[in-house]
């Protein structure tokens, strides 16, 4: 340690700020609240087809198939009815939640100028420029876009190491969890980004 310090390659871990970390927290609880919401959704379409049931819709969670779920829901058993009805009530404020969440996105990404320039990108709205610009931080520690792409590289090998840990453990898929919101939200969505990332804070 005291000879890299000597040479000056030291590695240098950057700590995001409290800032930062606070405002993560707006994307990272979106992110975890549609995943509830894809649960239930899910969980009402097999128990609506358990029974030869189901909504004819394109959306069948949407506004115009609304009553159609409903009448689904009354031809079910007396228990079953009722559990499915209590989880369309959840449903229904975890996606008001999300509303809610992405509304004060929405006012975050006004006040700050380097979301609006994520925006600018084809296929980049305003949550996935919030992501961005939040779990990449102060874009200017990077020297270049190889840098920023060897950090997006790194976060992918350590979730798919902990995915391996995980599912010799107990079989199951590793859920998101820090290290995945940077690779999920740069490389799946965008894939090579890094560079004009880089461009914008000139």
């Amino acid at each position: 340690m005291n000879r890299l310090q000597r040479n000056g390659t030291r590695p240098v871990v950057w700590i995001p700020p409290e800032g930062l970390r606070d405002l993560r927290e707006l994307t990272r609880s979106r992110i975890v609240l549609v995943q509830q919401r894809t649960r239930l959704k899910n969980r009402l379409t097999a128990t609506l087809a358990k029974y030869a049931l189901g909504v004819e819709a394109s959306d069948p969670y949407g506004k115009r198939a609304r009553a159609e779920l409903e009448q689904q829901l009354e031809q079910l058993p007396p228990q079953t009815r009722w559990v499915s009805q209590q989880a369309l009530a959840q449903l229904d404020f975890v996606s008001q939640q999300i509303q809610q969440v992405e509304e004060r996105l929405a006012e975050l990404i006004e006040r700050m100028p380097a979301m609006q320039r994520l925006e600018t990108l084809p296929g980049v709205g305003v949550i996935l420029a919030a992501t961005i610009a939040l779990e990449i931080g102060d874009v200017s520690r990077f020297p270049s876009a190889a840098h920023l792409t060897k950090k997006e590289r790194a976060e992918r090998l350590n979730v798919r190491r902990q995915n391996l840990r995980l599912r010799a453990r107990v079989g199951k898929k590793l859920s998101s969890s820090s290290s995945s919101f940077f690779a999920s939200a740069v490389v799946s969505a965008l894939g090579d980004l890094s560079s004009r990332v880089l461009a914008m804070r000139k």
